[in-house]
């Protein structure tokens, strides 16, 4: 069926680099317009905060989870992503008594990781966030590892060229480079919490995600370590993004592939068809079932979930699934991305990606594959896979459940 597979069988996907982001800001210039806030002259981030009627909630966190001796040091360089009063109330509960609330019921440490995250140690203006497709990637002021600070968690301001609009993770900039002292603010139309779960976790968690985690199973039979797509879901120090077929999508394929091949074999539509609701009804299980080995071999499994991983360049050259990508990055225009097969096989064209954006945000994201289901249609010609549900945010990546399972060939 697919015969990238046999590629695809022996790939590996150790990830040597991108655990720590310690490269410079990008430093090209763009042209602009930028909301430069007028802040009171010599004070601190966090007495500037203070003074600003607009950023007196936010102020009242940074207040609780004790960062205002950090934020009172002009000496250090930081860049705050805040949301002002507005994106507070909207984030927490919808109203300023439910926003009151929130902030005095959440524990210090909890409001202290909330405003860590939303703070890059180094000064990045508006100007400085000059990227292609998908981000930015910078390291925040949350630590991973006590014995390594080099080793954060990051965040990923963008600037995504079909709109000219800037994003903090997926969420708008409202307002730009309000400079302070060594610092700067942007604000942001509501809060970004830290992911608290790695993508292994967090898509265990999703009930329509059944068949993609049999699906993972099966393709790590006979791989070890970080050849294993489960150990690289479960990897906290790296940078993916995963394109999710929901069970539906999966019961879809696995359908279609059994009625294809009994069809073929026997000539019998009933037959094909008897076969067919049967695999389906199996459930997830069926990727553990010899009888259905024949329809989709492990190698193909493994080459299918391959081209769900997105997937770039390191320092090195090597094709890894090192980039996330949030629904507000993909352009409107339809733009190509590597995947995890590009690894085993560079000339595969990758993915077709395109939004369509309905003010600051994507409202329709669709994806083509090369292969189209039932085999045979012209490349990118099928109907596309949308996302049904969009940036479910870990702490190693960011996954978006589709309604169609993608093939390589």
């Amino acid at each position: 069926m697919i015969s990238i597979k046999n590629k695809l069988k022996s790939c590996g996907f150790i990830i040597a680099s991108a655990v720590v982001v310690l490269s410079a800001c990008n430093k090209g210039t763009l042209d602009i317009p930028s909301n430069n806030t007028a802040m009171p002259v010599g004070l601190s981030v966090a007495e500037t905060l203070a003074a600003m009627p607009n950023d007196s909630l936010f102020s009242r966190m940074v207040i609780k989870s004790g960062m205002v001796a950090t934020l009172g040091n002009k000496t250090l360089a930081y860049t705050i992503f805040v949301p002002d009063n507005a994106a507070v109330i909207a984030s927490f509960g919808g109203t300023l008594a439910s926003a009151n609330a929130t902030i005095a019921a959440l524990s210090a440490t909890t409001l202290a990781s909330i405003v860590k995250y939303h703070m890059l140690p180094q000064k990045l203006t508006s100007s400085q966030i000059v990227h292609g497709f998908p981000n930015l990637q910078r390291p925040t002021d949350i630590i991973l590892d006590p014995t390594n600070p080099l080793v954060r968690m990051s965040a990923f301001p963008s600037k995504n060229p079909s709109n000219n609009l800037y994003y903090f993770n997926n969420v708008p900039l409202t307002s730009a480079d309000a400079m302070v002292d060594l610092s700067v603010i942007h604000h942001i139309a509501f809060i970004s919490s830290p992911p608290s779960r790695v993508l292994k976790d967090t898509i265990g968690r999703v009930a329509n995600l059944s068949y993609l985690r049999a699906a993972i199973a099966r393709a790590d039979s006979g791989q070890t370590n970080l050849n294993r797509f489960d150990s690289l879901l479960n990897f906290a120090v790296t940078n993916m993004t995963l394109l999710a077929p929901s069970d539906v999508a999966f019961q879809t394929l696995i359908f279609g592939l059994v009625y294809g091949q009994t069809l073929a074999a026997t000539g019998s539509p009933a037959t094909a068809n008897t076969q067919a609701t049967a695999a389906v009804a199996a459930g997830p299980a069926i990727f553990q079932s010899p009888t259905f080995f024949g329809a989709l071999p492990a190698a193909s499994v493994r080459g299918i979930i391959a081209y769900h991983l997105l997937a770039g360049p390191n320092a090195a050259g090597a094709i890894q699934p090192n980039v996330r990508v949030f629904t507000v990055n993909i352009p409107s225009t339809p733009t190509f991305v590597k995947t995890l097969v590009n690894a085993s096989v560079a000339v595969h064209p990758g993915i077709r990606a395109q939004a369509t954006f309905t003010g600051p945000f994507a409202t329709t994201v669709t994806f083509r594959s090369f292969g189209t289901f039932p085999p045979g249609g012209a490349p990118y010609s099928g109907t596309p896979a949308s996302i049904i549900a969009a940036d479910r945010h870990a702490v190693n990546g960011v996954f978006h459940i589709i309604d169609q399972v993608l093939l390589p060939q």
